[in-house]
């Protein structure tokens, strides 16, 4: 079962994530925030394995700054950024962060599952 934290401040999408997700047999939501300030401390609290950070939340907190702070401490959670923006200049930053994945928000949910899985699956 892989274990997820949604950070996204569109409560719609957050909640349309979290139900989604929950449906999948081989995920589960372990928690959800609108913040990424507030990623760092639900990963020691949570343990999630993957935490799916939108790129821009609550109050202008930079989801990137959050996901850099959470590899930092526990580099064994892998991180998929999550971005309306269209355009992929953070992509350098993301890879400096020691991010993993990156999904559009255009994207449908069959293609968010399968990043969630290629991103857990083990290197070999």
């Amino acid at each position: 079962m892989i274990k997820i934290l949604i950070v996204e401040d569109q409560a719609l999408l957050r909640d349309s994530l979290e139900c989604d997700i929950n449906r999948q047999d081989d995920m589960e939501v372990v928690g959800v925030t609108n913040d990424a300030s507030k990623a760092p401390e639900l990963c020691r609290k949570l343990n999630p394995e993957l935490v799916l950070m939108d790129l821009v939340t609550e109050n202008g907190a930079k989801g990137l700054s959050f996901a850099a702070q959470i590899r930092q401490k526990q580099p064994e959670i892998k991180i998929v950024i999550m971005t309306s923006l269209p355009e992929i200049s953070f992509i350098d930053e993301a890879k400096k962060a020691g991010l993993f994945s990156y999904i559009h928000k255009n994207a449908g949910k069959e293609h968010l599952f399968y990043t969630i899985r290629c991103t857990m699956a083990p290197i070999s």
